[in-house]
């Protein structure tokens, strides 16, 4: 799976948000828990493969993707403190 990411900083944390998508495919994956290593922050995707992740801290962090019947998937990404990525 790829986990596609943007990130937009707002009070109290960035939010996340992207598309999970099976490699090769276009379309997203539904029903894919994308959680960010090491904390409690996790949501599932939409029907459309999309997430959110609120109240992300700022610096170096990773995202999994995880669902029934595939390898997990881990995203470095860098969460701005302010702007967009």
């Amino acid at each position: 799976m790829l986990c596609a990411v943007q990130a937009q900083a707002q009070g109290g944390g960035s939010t996340v948000t992207g598309i999970v998508r099976v490699r090769g495919a276009t379309a997203g994956t539904s029903g894919v828990t994308v959680l960010l290593e090491g904390s409690a922050v996790q949501v599932r995707t939409d029907s459309l493969g999309r997430y959110r992740l609120s109240a992300v801290p700022p610096g170096p962090q990773v995202l999994v993707a995880r669902r029934l019947g595939y390898a997990p998937s881990r995203t470095p990404i860098t969460v701005p403190a302010s702007g967009s990525l």
